[in-house]
């Protein structure tokens, strides 16, 4: 019976070890993984937040007139975006002041 096993458990290994020998040589970088997407679900696009939110980390470099101001107010208010933090401060300057 001990027999049996050990010589099961030692083919099993001869088998595995032969499988991996010729897999080695293969080498796969990060960029060619692309393994096909198995999830299936129906697709619901969010395009507004359940909840008022806080964007904290944001770059807004075009507030240099009252109607730049008023289109961000209106995108935010889309998203339902309570709160965004500029930190671009003031805008981009466009030359000397």
């Amino acid at each position: 019976m001990n027999k049996s096993w050990l010589t099961c458990i030692t083919l099993f290994g001869l088998l595995i070890a032969t499988q991996t020998q010729g897999q080695s040589n293969k080498k796969m970088d990060f960029e060619s993984y692309d393994p096909p997407s198995t999830l299936v679900v129906p697709e619901h696009k969010l395009t507004r937040a359940k909840f008022p939110f806080i964007d904290v980390h944001n770059h807004q470099g075009n507030m240099t007139s009252p109607q730049a101001l008023e289109e961000l107010i209106a995108e935010m208010e889309k998203l339902n975006m309570a709160v965004m933090v500029n930190l671009s401060g003031r805008g981009f300057r466009s030359g000397p002041d």
